[in-house]
């Protein structure tokens, strides 16, 4: 493993140990997961209660996202309310390493390891320091410590202090290090590679390949396992090679990157390609207790106070709570002329960087303790107010009575366009409620974030024995990652899309037939939502296979209200356990013209949790219209079968199409907008997949009804442009001649005498064999 020289590298090794865990005695961020995600989190529960240990918590988080201010604002506010918290000291260590304040962080360890000698987070940490100092003797004892004192050490710990070993220029005691890895943890692959090197370089040939052969049984395929050795040899042979320069030796010896062919060490791998992406813009700009400026000379300010054009270079400074009349504040402010003659209107400014501009985000959130109200100002732009009624604000201006205590989160989205890229100015004026107020309190934070939200799915499409794909949208656009495996907990695949887009459509391929799987849909570089029990599908079974199948089979579906969820619901307690196998869907999926905001309000918000655990196919009805441009439509909308991928043959469009489950085989027909007439292009399709299936069951489904007497008259050729007619004449003598049966949306509302309502028909279906 080549060696972690820099803090940074070091902490993300850390992190990645789970030592940030124990140091908090808190469960770690997920691997994939942004710090800035369980900020936000902490930061929303502590509006209610502030406890030490979230302090803690989120300030180390802070110090994985580089924001060192804020998090040195929350360890300060650990030291007063518990200054003798026990892992505090680790914290500020950790804080003064990564700000490059080498022995402030090493006279702060040693202190905790005077208490606490075996403390394993505590040993991993004063390594990190020795590693910044150029002790590489003291890397390899504290390591060493730090391994004994370990219930699970990584095989990473043992690299890094057989490469200290190796560099102080005692490989052997490096190799001692790594065969007690290998006593400990077994034939780790990435310990038995770098002792082999090690023996080869020392000359001992034969011991380097008889290591090698340990991991045979872990290869796959002969041919890397072959490489491997020719490598050995060649070290061996190669006594020309120059020597490492210092700092760098072993460095061949300590790669722990896998050999091709090898099976992973853990289960975690990705099979997915690794896609360079940019890193989402999750940060702090001002954070709470941030040094402010302000002005207590108890005149009204120009107009301009608010704007980066300002000069409040002569204004005193502080950090916050900034105020009077509380116990926690930490910079008062001038009160008035007297107790009973206080300053009405008092004014802070904040000058901060911003590393992009706010039209590139997709949100921005202030948090403030305030008491009374407030009107806050970006560049000069005002974001917010609270307590103060509307309309101009003077110096004079009073406001309604609030008391401090719990920062409030208010979002400022709309004002992103004020953000600019580089120096910003947060400005707030704080109003009393009169001149005798006692008190007064400032603290505020603003905070941005880019990471794609998502607003629609996921949701499942095209299910096939061997495939099946997930479909869902975020805002702003982002690539498409999916995670997958046959647990819960071991996602163990990935299929990957670089394309940047809101509208996501991954395939999922190489499944196993009639398998559960989990899933989860992510940016490149975010997990969307924590999701990790209810996002699972089940593979259909290989075609011919019988299987009891269930469907539920819905038709004119799109009202929302009432109606909708009382059926929706009452499917759910009905289904239980046993969810449907196939659900279709038979047109009018939302009215009453079938927009997106339709669709989402009518389809993809109340039936979202279905959605996502079972695919759904569906037919277009008259209302469901087709609009001009992207991701709006029908067929936008939806991924339906073209090619015959799910079974049948070819239709070239997704407006009909054929499917296969088992050993049914289910025929999507459109009514609404294809050509029903003897000899069309439907038609003809339809009766050579009839002809080519030789499933034991068969099905059809489409929006217009050849029989119904209820809200439509299937005999009355002006009813619905003749539709129901055609259907009937045209359609249904193919259908009968190959023993199906068809159910539409109108022939459910005939059954259930209800017009344009929300109808089921997962009693009515009746299959019938050739």
């Amino acid at each position: 493993m080549p060696r972690l020289a820099t803090a940074k590298h070091w902490l993300r090794y850390l992190r990645a140990l789970g030592v940030i865990a124990t140091l908090l005695g808190a469960p770690a961020a997920h691997a994939h997961e942004e710090p800035s995600v369980e900020i936000r989190q902490l930061s929303q529960r502590m509006q209610a209660t502030t406890s030490v240990s979230d302090l803690l918590r989120r300030a180390e988080l802070y110090r994985l996202c580089d924001d060192w201010l804020a998090a040195e604002a929350d360890l300060r506010q650990v030291e007063a309310r518990a200054s003798r918290t026990s892992d505090l000291p680790l914290a500020w260590a950790a804080l003064d390493l990564d700000r490059g304040r080498i022995d402030s962080a090493h006279h702060r360890i040693g202190h905790v390891l005077t208490k606490r000698p075996n403390d394993a987070p505590a040993l991993l940490l004063a390594a990190r320091i020795a590693r910044a100092r150029h002790d590489d003797l003291g890397v390899a004892r504290l390591l060493g410590r730090a391994i004994s004192n370990s219930t699970t050490p990584s095989p990473d710990l043992y690299l890094e202090q057989a490469a200290a070993l190796c560099t102080l220029g005692d490989p052997e005691a490096a190799l001692r290090v790594l065969s007690d890895g290998l006593d400990r943890l077994g034939p780790v692959t990435s310990l038995v590679s770098a002792a082999a090197r090690i023996e080869a370089r020392r000359g001992r040939l034969a011991g380097g390949l008889a290591r090698l052969e340990t991991l045979a049984p872990q290869y796959d395929r002969a041919e890397p396992f072959h490489a491997m050795r020719k490598e050995l040899v060649d070290i061996a042979l190669d006594e020309t090679r120059a020597p490492a320069p210092r700092g760098t030796p072993g460095a061949t010896e300590f790669s722990n990157t896998p050999e091709e062919g090898a099976r992973p060490e853990t289960p975690a791998t990705l099979t997915a390609p690794v896609i360079a992406a940019q890193p989402a813009v999750a940060a702090t700009l001002v954070p709470l207790g941030a040094t402010w400026r302000f002005d207590t000379t108890g005149v009204a300010l120009d107009s301009a106070w608010p704007t980066a054009a300002y000069t409040d270079a002569a204004w005193p400074m502080g950090p916050a709570p900034l105020g009077f009349g509380e116990t926690y504040i930490a910079t008062p402010v001038k009160q008035g002329p007297d107790a009973s003659t206080r300053y009405p209107t008092i004014y802070f400014r904040n000058t901060f960087t911003s590393p992009v501009a706010g039209n590139t985000l997709t949100s921005m959130t202030l948090t403030i303790n305030y008491d009374d109200g407030f009107v806050a100002y970006l560049n000069g732009t005002e974001i917010a107010r609270r307590g103060i009624a509307a309309g101009t604000v003077s110096y004079g201006t009073f406001a309604v009575s609030h008391e401090a205590g719990v920062p409030e989160l208010i979002s400022v989205t709309a004002s992103l366009p004020a953000l600019l890229s580089g120096d910003n100015v947060l400005a707030i004026e704080v109003h009393q409620t009169n001149l005798t107020s006692s008190d007064l309190v400032l603290d505020a934070a603003l905070s941005v974030d880019n990471v794609p939200q998502l607003t629609r799915g996921p949701y499942l499409q095209v299910a096939t024995p061997t495939s099946i794909i997930v479909r869902w949208r975020t805002d702003p656009a982002s690539g498409s990652v999916v995670r997958f495996g046959t647990a819960s907990g071991m996602r163990t695949a990935a299929a990957t899309d670089a394309t940047v887009t809101t509208e996501h459509e991954v395939a999922l391929a190489g499944l196993q037939p009639d398998t559960r799987y989990w899933y989860t849909p992510a940016t490149l570089f975010d997990p969307l939502g924590t999701d990790t029990t209810s996002l699972t599908f089940v593979t259909p079974p290989l075609p011919g296979t019988p299987k009891p199948t269930r469907f539920w089979i819905i038709g004119d579906s799109g009202i929302p209200g009432a109606n909708q969820n009382a059926v929706r619901n009452a499917y759910v307690a009905t289904a239980g356990a046993r969810p449907a196998d196939l659900w279709l869907m038979l047109g009018d999926n939302a009215y009453t013209v079938g927009t997106d905001s339709e669709y989402q309000t009518g389809m993809f918000t109340p039936y979202k949790d279905i959605l996502k655990t079972t695919a759904l196919w569906t037919t277009r009805g008259n209302h469901d219209y087709l609009y001009a441009g992207t991701a709006n439509d029908y067929y936008d909308l939806f991924t339906l079968p073209t090619a015959g991928e799910a079974g049948g043959i070819n239709s070239g469009t997704e407006a009909y199409y054929s499917f296969d489950y088992g050993d049914i085989h289910v025929v999507c027909l459109d009514s609404e907008g294809s050509d029903r007439s003897p000899g069309s292009a439907m038609m003809t399709w339809l009766v050579n997949d009839l002809a080519a299936t030789s499933r034991k069951w068969r099905i059809a489904f489409f929006h217009h009804p050849p029989y119904t007497k209820g809200s439509h008259n299937s005999d009355n050729e002006l009813d619905s442009g003749a539709r129901m007619t055609e259907m009937r004449t045209n359609a249904l003598p193919v259908l009968e001649a190959a023993a199906s049966i068809s159910c539409s949306a109108d022939t459910v509302t005939a059954m259930s005498a209800r017009c344009c309502s929300t109808s089921t028909m997962a009693s009515r279906v009746r299959l019938q064999t050739p």
